[in-house]
């Protein structure tokens, strides 16, 4: 299941451990696939906090990573972002490519 956050609660959110987090805009049709991608993606990765944040009503947060367009993931690592990261669409599959690649 994707985790709710706002900017207020993305710092303590994404401080631990290793998180993937999908900036969405309400409504995107986009988005809401990428929503489906995300929940397949975590059923199989147990280890990976999901989370997802409005980027339009949390424009704080979107506007420091230079997020521009919608859907972005990004994966978080203790509180860092890392350079995995998908603007558009993908699949669950690349989703993994981006993981493995974290190293």
């Amino acid at each position: 299941m994707i985790e709710e956050i706002t900017d207020d609660t993305f710092v303590q959110q994404t401080a631990q451990g290793l998180c993937l987090v999908l900036f969405y805009k309400d409504p995107c049709p986009y988005c809401k696939t990428m929503k489906g991608v995300v929940e397949k993606f975590g059923a199989r990765n147990s280890g990976v906090k999901l989370l997802q944040i409005n980027g339009l009503e949390n424009s704080k947060s979107a506007g420091e990573l230079g997020i521009e367009g919608f859907p972005f993931l990004l994966f978080y690592k203790d509180g860092q972002p890392t350079s995995a990261r998908q603007k558009g669409l993908t699949n669950p599959q690349g989703l993994n490519t981006l993981l493995e690649n974290l190293g």
